[in-house]
C-alpha cells in the first residue's frame, strides 16, 4: 500500500506556532517537490514552514527552484545523507526498486532532522497537490498521546498528481478521532 499522506506528531503544537510540512525528493522529482510546496503555500490560512529533504547533491539546485517560484515563503533545504541508511536499505524484489531510494526512509529521522521546536510536522509525498488550507487541520490531528502516526492510504494505482483535499470529512474523521 503506498501512501498520500503520512501525519508524525506528538502531543504539542509546535513552539514557534508554525505549521511545519516535510516534503522530500530526488533531482528526478524537482518540478513535483516545487508544485506540491507552493500548494501548501497557496492554500495556507496561517503561518507555514515547509521543510524539503533533498540528497546533498541536489542542495543547490533545489534552492534555487524554490527561491525562484516561492521567493517570499518561509521554506528550507535539508540536505540528506544516503549513507545514513544505505546499508539498512535492502530490496529483493525487482519492481519494488525504488524502494531502494534512500530519500524514502527520511521521513523516519524526522526527529533528528527537524529543529527542535517542531512537535509536529505533516509529511507529504513529492506528488502531492494541496486544495485548501492545511494548517488547521494538522493543528487539530493527532492530539492524544506523545508519539502518533496516522496515514491516508491511496485507493487507486498511483497515476499523475495526487490531491489533498483539507475539507473532505472521510480524511478529518480519521484525522480526529
Amino acid at each position: 500500500m503506498r501512501f498520500a499522506l503520512v501525519l508524525l506528531a506528538a502531543a504539542a503544537t509546535a513552539s514557534d506556532d508554525k505549521t511545519h510540512v516535510v516534503v522530500a525528493g530526488s533531482g528526478s522529482h524537482a518540478l513535483g517537490v516545487v508544485a506540491c510546496v507552493r500548494s501548501v503555500f497557496e492554500g495556507a490560512l496561517n503561518q507555514v514552514q515547509v521543510h524539503v529533504i533533498v540528497q546533498q547533491k541536489d542542495v543547490h539546485d533545489f534552492q534555487a527552484a524554490l527561491r525562484c517560484a516561492l521567493p517570499q515563503e518561509d521554506w528550507r533545504v535539508v540536505p540528506w545523507e544516503d549513507r545514513r541508511v544505505a546499508r539498512l536499505v535492502s530490496v529483493r524484489h525487482g519492481k519494488k526498486g525504488y524502494l531502494a531510494h534512500a530519500l524514502n526512509y527520511a521521513r523516519f529521522y524526522l526527529r533528528e532532522i527537524l529543529p527542535d521546536n517542531v512537535d509536529k510536522a505533516l509529511w507529504l509525498d513529492s506528488d502531492t497537490v494541496v486544495i485548501g488550507d492545511i494548517t488547521s487541520m494538522v493543528r487539530n490531528a493527532l492530539t492524544r498521546g506523545r508519539n502518533a502516526v496516522a496515514a491516508v492510504a491511496r485507493e487507486k494505482k498511483a497515476c499523475g498528481t495526487h490531491f489533498l483535499n483539507c475539507s473532505n470529512p472521510d480524511a478529518l474523521e480519521l484525522l480526529w478521532e
